[in-house]
């Protein structure tokens, strides 16, 4: 299983998720989160629908994600795995740096900076972290990060020491610095002042854990490569212009963010199968959530008689029962998955047009054969 590194900190109509407590093993760190509904399981790799047009063309913007029911569990989180790489993060090789713009020591006011003289012999720091009070020290995969302060505002020539792992023991010489650390998405940073006896510091993330999933129905799971999650602050409406905070999540893997509320975002294929659910995250908790979608995969075929063969060079309309275009595509086999519902498919070909009405029903995979007469 993975953790997912950096975090910037959404299902149709139906009732609330439940929030459940158990105890939950080491190391089992997955969250999942059903689309049309929501339900707790593991990640399994499966095969998105085969790409079948020759060409297509969306001549719609995807709507906004349907509020769906969801069923949530939240269990302790016992840090182990490693997290997943923030998606949104640069290659670094392997440590990350952080914006010094983004910390200041001005966060406290009564804070007295004591100008460290980098050339002075250092004394032993330890800083360690914890996902929520009173939580075990975390023993891997936290990145810290050490600016000395001074005068001026805080730049990259102030970086005195950037690592990677859990706690962290280190030597620096006696003064005041800004101690950034990170898990995942939760981060923090605090001002220090080192004095001749060293410093050991403690610090609480505040966070914890979610891990996705989605499925059609609870004993039929949707293939890892055939849908995609990303997670938003609670508060976000337009959800194609806002940046996720974090997106392209495998569902093996937990992704690790201050504690809180999220709306999480699933599609199923890339035409209207999307849906969204709201889930919250607790201190040192793991929240698993499936998403539940009512879509099914969709292969249209334009034949000379029934069963007969497909015909090539198809253009292809798909219109919903408002007559708006929903996706277009050229080609024999054009392969898609819709959210369940009514729709009408027109076939263009040498020529002629051709048209009926067809009705997607959710988990009910098959082919729409369009005879040319």
């Amino acid at each position: 299983m993975q953790y997912l590194h950096h975090l910037e900190i959404a299902i149709p109509s139906g009732s609330n998720g439940t929030m459940l407590a158990k105890p939950f093993p080491f190391g089992r760190l997955a969250a999942w989160l059903c689309c049309c509904g929501l339900a707790i399981s593991a990640a399994l790799p499966l095969q998105a629908p085969p790409a079948l047009a020759q060409s297509e063309t969306e001549r719609q913007a995807p709507p906004n994600p349907i509020a769906r029911p969801a069923e949530i569990v939240s269990t302790p989180l016992t840090p182990g795995d490693q997290p997943a790489p923030d998606p949104f993060a640069l290659e670094t090789d392997g440590l990350q740096t952080l914006d010094p713009s983004a910390v200041s020591p001005l966060a406290e006011p009564s804070f007295e900076v004591v100008i460290p003289n980098l050339e002075a012999a250092g004394v032993p720091v330890q800083f360690s972290a914890v996902l929520n009070d009173g939580g075990p020290r975390l023993q891997r995969d936290l990145i810290w990060t050490v600016y000395a302060l001074g005068d001026d505002e805080i730049n990259d020539n102030d970086l005195v020491l950037n690592s990677q792992g859990g706690t962290l023991d280190a030597q620096l010489p006696p003064g005041s610095y800004i101690v950034h650390v990170s898990y995942g998405l939760a981060t923090l940073s605090r001002p220090l002042t080192v004095g001749q006896g060293g410093l050991s510091e403690l610090f609480d993330l505040n966070a914890g854990g979610m891990s996705l999933r989605a499925a059609i129905s609870s004993d039929n799971f949707l293939p890892n490569e055939a849908v995609t999650f990303q997670v938003f602050p609670e508060s976000v409406e337009d959800f194609e212009t806002t940046r996720p905070l974090a997106r392209d999540i495998d569902e093996r893997a937990v992704l690790v963010v201050p504690a809180g509320r999220y709306t999480i975002v699933s599609r199923y294929g890339d035409v209207n199968a999307i849906v969204r659910a709201q889930i919250d995250v607790e201190p040192g908790q793991l929240t698993e959530a499936v998403m539940f979608h009512n879509a099914a995969q969709i292969t249209l075929k334009l034949v000379n008689e029934p069963n007969g063969e497909a015909l090539p060079n198809t253009a292809w309309s798909v219109l919903n029962p408002g007559g708006d275009i929903v996706r277009e595509f050229v080609g024999a086999f054009p392969t898609m998955v819709l959210s369940e519902g009514d729709y009408t498919i027109i076939a263009r070909h040498d020529g002629q047009v051709f048209s009926r009405e067809f009705a997607v029903v959710s988990g009910v995979n098959r082919e729409e054969e369009l005879v040319a007469q």
